[in-house]
């Protein structure tokens, strides 16, 4: 509306008025559309399988921890009086055995001077784990000529399929941490290389997780058909992230054995 000083006339008032109210009206309309579409969300946000008719599996991560239907004991939490304990015991052959001697006289404060014994030697023992390092095995595969004048050249051992690989053991131990831990097989190079020096790809810690799954390809089809014939089996289902969604893995198991089914 121009603006001339004077004061606006009833006509254009008039348009002032319809023109606010048309804007008002449309602001209404919207506002109102905003609060279904948030209601709709919220209410689908909301949804899982105990207030609606969708699956357990829908839940996702967000599944609620398991309630035990167990009533209180009034025990204490931790060990309870008179079960077994289980603390570290000694051995009664250790692996190694260090001779400690004093230098030193707790008495004088000086050297001491001549070694006696002066009762039995109080034996603590320490539990740990050896550093790990590489040892590494040289097959030679000797040539023999035999009688025939047939020259015959030893057959490598399984695993020694190159003039230098990684054996079992290592191929077993990144297999053990990728599938029993789920550690991202580029953190098991780094494990590997940072405990025990071993420099492997994450390509190696693949295949090496192929081969493992090979070896035992065999066991778990005998552990598949014991679980098959059993007279009760359990069956459920886990839910882990695999790029970001849900990924359920079904599990099979009597009170022994446990199989993965394949998918």
């Amino acid at each position: 509306m121009e603006q001339t000083g004077q004061p606006p006339s009833y006509d254009e008032l008039a348009v002032l008025v319809m023109v606010l109210k048309a804007r008002l009206e449309e602001v209404e309309a919207r506002a109102d559309r905003l609060e279904a579409e948030n209601a709709e969300l919220r209410g689908a946000a909301g949804k899982n399988s105990r207030n609606s008719s969708t699956p357990p599996s829908t839940d996702g991560l967000a599944k609620p921890p398991p309630r035990s239907m167990r009533g209180t004991s009034g025990r204490r939490p931790g060990k309870q009086p008179g079960s077994p304990g289980a603390a570290l015991l000694q051995v009664a052959d250790p692996d190694r055995t260090v001779t400690h001697f004093p230098s030193v006289c707790g008495g004088l404060f000086a050297q001491v001077e001549a070694v006696e014994a002066g009762g039995d030697a109080v034996v603590p023992q320490v539990f740990d784990v050896p550093e790990m390092t590489v040892s590494v095995t040289a097959h030679e595969l000797h040539a023999v000529v035999c009688g025939c004048g047939h020259v015959t050249r030893a057959d490598a051992p399984p695993g020694a399929s190159a003039p230098a690989v990684y054996g079992p053991n290592v191929a077993t131990f990144a297999a053990y941490l990728s599938a029993q831990h789920h550690v991202p097989v580029g953190r098991v190079s780094e494990i590997l290389a940072d405990i025990a020096g071993i420099e492997v790809s994450s390509g190696w810690v693949t295949d090496a997780c192929r081969r493992v799954e090979q070896a035992v390809a065999e066991a778990n089809t005998a552990i598949t058909d014991a679980i098959a014939e059993a007279g009760v089996a359990r069956f459920d289902e886990s839910v882990t992230r695999v790029n970001g969604k849900s990924h359920w893995m079904h599990t099979a198991a009597t009170a022994t054995l446990t199989a993965v089914p394949d998918r």
